[in-house]
């Protein structure tokens, strides 16, 4: 399993995720990321269950979508 490490960076509401060199959680270049759907998903419950991502966040976005005119 990967392993990464998320870091909140206090007052201005940023998050820096790191992972070893050797996992492939993700790839990520200057100006791109590189992430699965499945890991996306881990990556948000881990982020909402931890209290660094509001549930209201991803309901906001469910809400939009589920309103969205086709």
């Amino acid at each position: 399993m990967a392993k990464l490490q998320v870091t909140k960076l206090e007052g201005m509401n940023l998050l820096v995720i790191s992972q070893d060199k050797d996992n492939i959680f993700f790839v990520g270049t200057p100006d791109k990321i590189v992430i699965s759907t499945l890991m996306l998903s881990n990556l948000l419950k881990f982020l909402v269950f931890n209290d660094y991502l509001s549930p209201k966040v991803l309901e906001g976005i469910l809400s939009e979508y589920h309103t969205k005119e086709l």
